[in-house]
């Protein structure tokens, strides 16, 4: 190969290095400032996600200084392996139900770890060296067999487990023994190192448990795993073709690389913030979690919807919180506060958004309570609550339909006994059956019919302890 070859393939590869150090600050400035803010906010992180945000920080803001530094491979890609993999490995450890393969995953990481020191150590035994490339090939085939296994027999779900098969390969690509791996086993090499892009990139597509329910929100949302998964690209082609001899990028073009990265980073938090805060689904999970901050006080004002307070007991309440589909709040159903008979036995509760906070809507009516609901879906515009009771010989039901976070009532039915006929006990009593449908008197028939019309997709209320 001529010099002029040598300079032009060099050229090449430094072109890659901004771009992976852009890559790397992005991502670990991204997840360091998610992290910062669940800390400052109060907000609850599980230890093995709390661990895997460590771990990911530590990975890539360490990758991108070393690549920086060194531009070329170094002992020192050791010991980022070494803090990252054993900050972020317990939850994939613990998540072995077979107690043979947590032994052997405690066994991989240790063998891994004594191949960092002997390398640290700069051991050039002939030995030494055939056999950490033999453990490193070792573990990686090992760990592709585990998460297989956990994907088909564990209760794991598929997006989990690839999500953890994901991030084991890129900690272990940033191991020194990567560079001697990949040369001897150029192709199988390349395709071990292009699978943990991949996985990460389709770990997103897998995820069914998205709280967020608008396609912009879930762009956005995919957009950090694919700058993970494209740096970690970058990062296989770099290694795979750096030479020790290659050209030093300058300190103007370095600076300008990790500027990019941060901003790329916090620019990404600012717009994703307003479109998470903004999104339906994240709306209605601050909702939700409003109902369930009532729900977990001791005491309830039954009587709030009267404007007066009457306390009963959280603990003698029964609830439901339901989605009803229409791209509005859930709503919360209560039963069994009941202070006096006149009081209703049942409460419709609505979440106020600028108030942050809950409030009644229907239920101080003698005897009678919600009974069932209608989700929005192709059939019905907007949802639909059944309420129904009756006392002293009289039915009642009141349909009503939930238009922009406000009940509107369509339907109404006073039967007088005997029940569902047309006719009256003149012995009983004066009064007569009444039907109304959107403020207008129907007869019993036209009520009935247009009921059934429109009752496709009811749901009786299972009501939660």
């Amino acid at each position: 190969m001529t010099n002029k070859e040598n300079m032009d393939n060099t050229k090449k590869r430094n072109n890659i290095l901004p771009f992976l150090v852009a890559g790397c600050f992005s991502v670990g400035f991204f997840e360091l400032a998610c992290f910062i803010n669940t800390e400052l906010s109060g907000g609850f992180l599980l230890d093995e996600i709390r661990d895997y945000e460590l771990s990911i920080i530590l990975l890539f803001m360490l990758l991108g200084l070393t690549i920086l530094i060194f531009q070329q491979r170094c002992r020192l890609y050791s010991l980022i392996w070494v803090l990252s993999y054993f900050v972020g490995s317990r939850e994939v450890w613990n998540m072995n139900d077979k107690k043979i393969f947590m032994v052997l995953s405690y066994v991989m990481a240790f063998l891994l770890l004594i191949i960092v020191v002997l390398d640290i150590a700069n051991v050039k035994a002939w030995a030494f060296m055939v056999a950490s490339s033999a453990i490193w090939f070792t573990v990686m085939i090992a760990q592709a067999f585990i998460m297989l296994y956990q994907m088909l027999n564990q209760e794991i779900s598929t997006a989990v487990t690839i999500f953890y098969a994901a991030w084991f390969y890129m900690v272990l690509f940033s191991m020194t023994q990567t560079v001697p791996f990949m040369k001897i086993f150029s192709p199988t090499g390349m395709i071990l190192g292009v699978s943990s892009p991949i996985l990460m990139a389709s770990h997103t597509f897998l995820q069914s448990n998205l709280i967020a329910e608008e396609p912009l929100t879930i762009f956005l949302y995919r957009i950090p795993s694919f700058i993970m998964a494209i740096t970690m690209l970058l990062y296989v082609i770099w290694i795979r073709k750096s030479e020790s001899e290659q050209h030093r990028i300058d300190l103007f073009s370095g600076a300008i690389a990790i500027l990019t990265g941060v901003c790329i980073g916090f620019g990404y938090i600012a717009v994703y913030r307003q479109a998470y805060d903004n999104d339906i689904g994240v709306r209605k999970l601050n909702a939700k979690a409003a109902y369930r901050d009532q729900l977990d006080q001791d005491e309830y004002n039954w009587m709030e919807i009267a404007g007066k307070e009457e306390m009963v007991s959280v603990s003698d309440l029964k609830y439901r919180i339901v989605d009803l589909n229409d791209g509005s709040m859930p709503v919360m159903f209560l039963s069994g506060g009941m202070t006096y008979e006149a009081s209703g036995d049942t409460r419709i509760v609505f979440y106020d958004e600028e108030k942050q906070k809950p409030y009644q809507v229907w239920g101080n009516h003698n005897c009678i309570g919600v009974a069932g609901y209608i989700p929005a879906d192709k059939d019905h515009d907007y949802p639909l609550i059944f309420c129904k009771g009756g006392r002293q010989g009289l039915d009642c039901e009141f349909i009503y339909e939930v238009r922009n976070q406000k009940l509107y009532l369509i339907a109404e039915m006073y039967d007088v006994w005997p029940h569902e006929i047309d006719e009256n006990d003149p012995g009983f009593t004066p009064k007569t059956d009444e039907y109304y449908w959107l403020g207008e008197e129907v007869s019993m028939i036209q009520y009935q019919n247009t009921r059934d019309a429109i009752s496709n997709g009811y749901v009786d209320i299972a009501w939660n302890s």
